[in-house]
């Protein structure tokens, strides 16, 4: 019976499923996984494939990953309400325009730089943390590429994303022309 070349499976990779779940968590992609575990890549994925552990692990914890992000993503998009846990002067407290939830008090009483005798408490606050521009931009451009996502190969040939050729380039040349002709430019250079 040939010997052949032995498994890593059994030695570089089962032993260390644990370790492979959290990279995938952190967003490793398998090539980089396979070179973690000291495997090449074409093994790492003959492995994935003929073990269903392995495959099971990576796809559930890259989903987890997934999930987690995008739902990150849509709160950021979106805007969202947080809670702050912080400390502050009673004083500050009242004055903070901010919503605020007294959760416990601190009882420890400090002297201000003045020497006054001042007491802190821990609060919690509501802050509001307005959408991201940029969210809302990749947000749009991947989950409704139809309507959103710009098509630079039409733009350069003169299309204006629904197949109208050369209608946005004689647009643009009309506003070109006006301009120059308000401003007493010559359109020929």
């Amino acid at each position: 019976m040939p010997a052949g070349r032995k498994n890593k499976y059994d030695t570089h990779v089962q032993p260390r499923l644990d370790e492979i779940k959290w990279w995938c968590r952190d967003g490793r992609i398998d090539k980089e996984i396979a070179k973690l575990l000291g495997v090449g890549l074409s093994s790492f994925m003959l492995y994935k494939s003929k073990n269903a552990e392995l495959r099971d692990s990576l796809k559930n914890n890259k989903e987890y990953a997934d999930l987690n992000i995008t739902d990150s993503l849509y709160r950021s998009a979106n805007g969202e309400y947080i809670w702050e846990a912080t400390e502050k002067t009673l004083y500050e407290v009242i004055e903070d325009e901010l919503t605020v939830y007294r959760t416990s008090l601190i009882g420890v009483e400090t002297k201000n730089f003045t020497g006054n005798t001042i007491s802190v408490e821990t609060c919690r606050m509501q802050r509001y943390i307005p959408p991201n521009p940029t969210a809302d931009i990749f947000w749009t451009t991947n989950r409704m590429p139809g309507k959103w996502k710009r098509n630079r190969d039409n733009e350069r040939n003169g299309e204006d994303g629904n197949g109208n050729a050369g209608e946005l380039s004689a647009a643009i040349r009309e506003s070109a022309a006006l301009i120059l002709a308000t401003s007493g430019g010559d359109s020929n250079g």
